[in-house]
């Protein structure tokens, strides 16, 4: 049986379809992994940062009421929003940010839980709650607003 040249052109259009289906599949896959990787990063990287900011930040300065202030609510939240920035190189990692700081208050509580009836233990879990809204407050104001083009 004889093959027609259209018949071989089918077959290696088929053959290129499949292959290139193939790399398009595989460059899908790893560019998803290296998105999930680039999230996990941007969410450990918050509760790392912080606290090699806390620990010479703890020992030089010691605490009060203005380094506790300036720690807990501008110190912590621009760490939260800047970090995943850079790693991901994008804006919209509101995800990342409130995971990183849950996590990071979670150690937190867990490590001075033994102070709960401190001032400056209160001051940290009412800085949770105004920085978890403050991130979202963020990603709101950075979203693109309706109508708008990019």
């Amino acid at each position: 049986m004889q093959t027609t040249e259209t018949e071989k052109e089918e077959e290696l259009n088929l053959l290129n379809s499949i292959h290139f289906k193939n790399i398009t599949l595989s460059n899908f896959k790893n560019k998803m992994d290296t998105e999930r990787k680039k999230r996990i990063l941007a969410t450990l990287i918050i509760p790392v940062g912080l606290a090699i900011v806390i620990v010479p930040f703890s020992l030089l300065i010691k605490w009060n009421l203005i380094s506790t202030l300036v720690f807990w609510f501008i110190i912590t939240p621009g760490i939260a929003i800047f970090l995943p920035t850079r790693i991901m190189g994008s804006k919209n990692h509101v995800p990342e940010s409130l995971l990183g700081l849950i996590f990071f208050y979670g150690i937190m509580v867990f490590m001075i839980y033994d102070h709960f009836n401190t001032d400056y233990f209160q001051l940290m879990l009412f800085s949770s709650m105004i920085n978890l809204v403050l991130i979202l407050v963020v990603a709101l104001a950075r979203r693109p607003k309706a109508g708008t083009l990019p």
